[in-house]
């Protein structure tokens, strides 16, 4: 399933050769290059965009993993560009025509970071180069669809635990909190509701169908009016 190609980079950096080896079980395609001055590994595996099920982005990282799977130590056959061994990675939409630039990456003197180990420009074009055939040809590989799959596949329970464990867990929090307060304003209201009726019950009852007290206040005001002509 290795696949040795050659092609010509932008002057002045000549032609790179390299292979390409994608692992159907882990979803990664390894690039073992050879080139002016540049020999080494890039890694190139599937990324998320946000939420998405299937990736759609990638990253190309300095090196490969270990073959010994009970080796979790650094990336080995880091790329060697220009006598310095650089790590790192880019995130890259593989559908973009448009060049790499070496803004486009995260790369470094290996064991150092970015901020105090950049590695020069120059240096830095060149892997760009690279990493714009590289992603080319990963957008083209007939095997893409499978790679992507598989890559979702392995990533979906972790995806689904980080899910869980940073996202709904304080919302279902949240949500639990906010429950509790409807009900409790929803009991307010109820009993609200209900001391007004309770109060309209009592002044009707007081007053029966409001006709006798009113009966009542015209006879007391009729018996005054009468006393007063007797006067």
């Amino acid at each position: 399933m290795t696949e040795l190609h050659t092609v010509a980079l932008p002057d002045p950096y000549g032609e790179l050769t390299f292979t390409q080896t994608p692992d159907l079980t882990s979803g990664q395609v390894r690039n073992v290059i050879s080139g002016r001055r540049a020999s080494g590994a890039f890694t190139i595996e599937p990324a998320f965009a946000d939420e998405e099920l299937i990736p759609t982005r990638i990253w190309v990282r300095c090196g490969h993993e270990p073959a010994d799977q009970f080796n979790t130590g650094p990336l080995i056959n880091r790329p060697v560009i220009n006598g310095i061994t650089i790590a790192g990675i880019a995130d890259l939409d593989p559908d973009q025509q448009e060049p790499v630039r070496r803004w486009h990456l995260t790369v470094y003197r290996a064991g150092g970071t970015r901020v105090t180990d950049p590695v020069p420009d120059r240096t830095s074009e060149y892997a760009a180069a690279i990493i714009t055939v590289l992603r080319n040809m990963w957008a083209t590989h007939p095997l893409r669809h499978t790679i992507v799959t598989t890559w979702a596949r392995l990533c979906a329970d972790q995806r689904a635990e980080h899910l869980l464990r940073d996202e709904l867990a304080h919302r279902c929090r949240r949500r639990d909190e906010l429950a509790a307060e409807i009900q409790h304003y929803e009991r307010r209201v109820s009993d609200l509701r209900a001391l007004a009726m309770a109060g309209a019950e009592a002044v009707g009852s007081a007053s029966g169908d409001g006709q006798p007290a009113l009966q009542a206040t015209q006879g007391g005001t009729a018996h005054a009016i009468g006393a007063g002509s007797e006067a």
